[in-house]
């Protein structure tokens, strides 16, 4: 059971038409306004009733039929359009064919191209149903060309699964299944579920009939998913019964069996006879096959009753023989004979419509012809799009590729400047100024022979040498590792000034707790350039202080000495050796913290305490707020 060609949607054309009466109508009439208002009230009325209720629909059409005939207007082709469907949904596919050809006419007559696609798609489906395939892929010949002027890739999609649909009924395989598959992939890059579901069923029961069951099955199962979550319960159960179908011509029937009798009671409750004909075509054949001919023959009876009324030449040819193998598995001689006397009759009969059909071979290869040139145009659209799409992907991945690049060459750029940066601040703090000091102190020790003192010297020199190339490995270290290297450092440098400077280390937080996290000895160069050039050891109360302040998002952090002060350094020259040693290391460590830690304060201020009426400098920088993860610590502590 296939769901064959899209229906024309009842508001989507009576939208269209009520367009059709506003623009393309040329006639005039004294009482026009009126008259179309009539005319589309009642088409309303008429569509309203379909597909339930075909006979009042019937009726309706011809009494606007007989207010519009020979105006030659919409409203006449559309009065024809609706004697059609009320035809149509009657079963009767003579007459539904007759007027949707009067329908046509009239609108060519008007050049309403858009409405003229879907009624040739009308038209071939009711050739489809009739078995006239000749007739059928020429009525989709001409929408397709229609198409190809005035219609959109969904109504070229369906056009295609129209085309495969006749291939595949005639046996064209090849044709059916490249038809089916360029639908496919056009219908995959819209949001048409309905039609894309129901070219995956029909795609589906191709497949099926040349024995792709796993491909089928697939197929089936997404336009399953596609009709509960549409939630159209009698497209759910016609794909339920394809897949039963799928499993019984596997030979596994004892699955088969549960979908057939689901979908049997469904299309039984809702009295749909086209879909019931299949349903009982099925189960027939599978109690047939499973040894139980008292339920097949019943069953097949049926199908050959109802097969005649709906005149399914198709279906009842392919029941007849079924139908003749159960009534003798049950002994029922006489009727078996009879029905395969029937079957050959009928055998005859479609063997000499192909011969007829075999004359028009010419025409159908033409048509084909034309048909093929659609599918090109289609395929060539498809290559636009593919190609655009490969197009926007390379350039979407050309720029993330940019952007990682420059991301990351930025991060080894931060990194490379920062470990020239940690060098420098490795060297100044290791200067030889500073090693020559240290060591010709130490001299002076031995030389005096002061040996515990040389030794507690050395022991000083050594552990600070140590934590120095420490720290040089790390980017942050504790306020409290911080603070013990400060003192360290105060010790050797005091040594040398025979401990007369004092020094204070001062912090509004925790030292021992915290986890605020600092570059490691930022602070040094400064202390040095004070126990260099500021005179602390000519003062009567020589004091350096530093200390740290925790703010909002910063860290302040302090270094202030009594000395001499930094304007009298430039007086006496000695700028030259400070601000090159100290300042500019500083800053530009300090400005990449500030790269690093965006939004975080990272600047330097130096004062002259002169200027507060005191002695001595102040030099005060503020750092990123940086906290150490509790986890981390932890880490830390353990190891």
């Amino acid at each position: 059971m296939k769901y064959c060609c899209s229906r024309i949607f009842v508001a989507a054309f009576f939208f269209l038409v009520s367009l059709s009466l506003q623009a393309q109508d040329s006639r005039t009439f004294s009482d026009s306004v009126s008259y179309k208002e009539a005319g589309l009230a009642l088409h309303k009325r008429i569509i309203q009733n379909f597909p339930d209720r075909p006979k009042l629909a019937d009726s309706l059409s011809w009494k606007l039929y007989g207010m519009v005939q020979g105006k030659r207007d919409s409203l006449e082709g559309l009065a024809l359009y609706d004697l059609g469907e009320a035809a149509y949904y009657s079963g009767d596919y003579d007459k539904a064919n007759t007027f949707y050809g009067k329908s046509i006419d009239v609108f060519e007559f008007l050049e309403n191209y858009v409405l003229l696609i879907d009624l040739y798609n009308n038209l071939g489906l009711t050739h489809y149903f009739k078995d006239r395939y000749n007739e059928s892929l020429n009525a989709y010949m001409n929408s397709v060309k229609l198409i190809r002027e005035y219609g959109t890739d969904l109504d070229l999609a369906q056009g295609l699964h129209n085309i495969a649909l006749v291939h595949d009924r005639i046996g064209n395989n090849k044709s059916a299944e490249n038809y089916y598959e360029s639908s496919l992939t056009l219908f995959q890059g819209m949001e048409a579920l309905y039609e894309e579901a129901s070219l995956c069923n029909d795609f589906a029961g191709f497949l099926m009939g040349n024995k792709e069951f796993t491909r089928s099955i697939k197929l089936y199962k997404r336009a399953l998913e596609i009709f509960r979550e549409l939630d159209h319960p009698k497209e759910e159960n016609a794909v339920l019964f394809n897949l039963g179908s799928v499993y019984f011509h596997q030979g596994r029937l004892k699955k088969a069996e549960p979908y057939f009798l689901k979908t049997q009671s469904y299309f039984e409750q809702s009295n749909d006879k086209e879909s019931l004909l299949s349903v009982y075509s099925e189960l027939g054949e599978l109690y047939f096959k499973q040894d139980n001919g008292a339920l097949a023959v019943p069953l097949l009876n049926k199908v050959e009753k109802m097969s005649l009324e709906m005149g399914r030449t198709y279906i009842r040819h392919k029941n007849i023989y079924s139908l003749y193998s159960a009534l003798k598995s049950v002994g029922r001689y006489p009727e078996a004979i009879e029905t395969l006397e029937l079957y050959h009759q009928l055998k005859d009969s479609l063997a000499a419509q192909s011969a007829s059909a075999s004359n028009k071979r010419v025409d159908i290869a033409l048509e084909k012809e034309l048909l093929d040139q659609e599918l090109d145009l289609f395929r060539s659209k498809v290559r636009e799009r593919t190609l655009l799409t490969l197009m926007v992907a390379l350039i979407v991945l050309l720029l993330l590729a940019g952007a990682v690049i420059y991301v990351r060459n930025q991060r080894v750029g931060r990194e490379r400047e920062k470990s020239l940066l940690q060098n420098r601040m490795l060297r100044m703090q290791m200067n030889p100024h500073f090693i020559f000091n240290a060591l010709t102190f130490l001299q002076g020790y031995l030389l005096d022979g002061k040996t515990e003192e040389a030794e507690a010297y050395l022991c000083d020199v050594a552990l600070l040498i140590r934590r120095t190339l420490e720290s040089s490995f790390s980017e942050f270290v504790s306020v409290k590792e911080e603070f013990s290297f400060l003192r360290n450092y105060f010790k050797v440098q005091c040594r040398r000034f025979d401990d007369k400077i004092d020094y204070e280390l001062i912090s509004d937080i925790d030292v021992e707790e915290s986890r605020v996290m600092v570059p490691p000895m930022l602070t040094q160069p400064f202390i040095e350039n004070v126990f260099e050039h500021a005179q602390l050891q000519d003062q009567t109360n020589p004091l350096m202080v530093v200390s740290i302040k925790q703010l909002d998002r910063a860290l302040e952090v302090t270094v202030e000495d009594n000395g001499v002060g930094i304007n009298t350094c430039k007086l006496s020259g000695q700028e030259k050796t400070y601000r090159p040693r100290a300042i500019k290391m500083v800053e530009e460590r300090l400005g990449l913290l500030k790269k690093m830690h965006k939004g975080g304060r990272a600047d330097l201020e130096i004062t002259d305490l002169s200027l507060e009426g005191r002695q001595g400098t102040r030099v005060r920088f503020w750092l990123p707020l940086i906290i150490q993860p509790a986890s981390a610590q932890e880490e830390k502590g353990s190891v």
